[in-house]
C-alpha cells in the first residue's frame, strides 16, 4: 500500500512539472530585467551621493550668504566659524547662539560689573559671557 502510494504521488509530480514546463515553453520571453547591474548600481549610489554633497553645499553657501546679508559687520572668520559650528571668544550671544544652538541652561549673576552668563550644553560644554561678549569656552 505504502509503495503504491509513493507511486501515485511521484507520477503527479512529475506530471505536473512537466505540464508547468509546457505552459512556459508556450509563453512568450519575458522582457530582460530592469534592475541595474552591480557596476550601474555602484555609479547610480556615487551620482546620488554626489548629488546630496553639492545639495548640501549649496545648502551651506546660501546660508553663509544670508549671515553675510542679515549681518554685513560681522567678520569672515565669524561667519566661517559659525558655519562650521565653531565658537570664538569675542563672539556675541547672538552668534554663539546661531553657532552652538540652544542652550539648555542659562545662569545669570548681576553684580556692579555688569552681568555674567554661564550657558551650559548638557554637562560638559559651556560658554561664559560677560556683558553679552563670549570670554570663556569650557569643554
Amino acid at each position: 500500500m505504502k509503495k503504491l502510494f509513493c507511486f501515485i504521488l511521484i507520477t503527479l509530480f512529475i506530471l505536473s512539472t512537466s505540464v508547468i514546463s509546457l505552459s512556459f515553453m508556450d509563453s512568450e520571453p519575458s522582457p530582460p530585467c530592469d534592475e541595474p547591474t552591480p557596476a550601474q548600481s555602484l555609479a547610480e549610489k556615487k551620482k546620488i551621493e554626489n548629488k546630496k554633497k553639492q545639495n548640501q553645499i549649496n545648502t551651506k553657501d546660501k546660508k553663509r550668504q544670508d549671515l553675510i546679508n542679515k549681518h554685513p559687520d560681522w567678520s569672515y572668520d565669524t561667519i566661517n566659524a559659525i558655519m562650521s559650528g565653531s565658537v570664538q571668544i569675542g563672539m556675541t550671544k547672538e552668534q554663539a547662539r546661531i553657532a552652538w544652538g540652544k542652550p539648555d541652561r542659562i545662569n545669570s549673576t548681576h553684580t556692579a560689573r555688569g552681568t555674567t552668563e554661564q550657558w551650559c550644553y548638557g554637562y560638559r560644554s559651556f560658554l561664559y559671557f560677560d556683558n553679552g561678549i563670549l570670554r570663556s569656552v569650557q569643554n
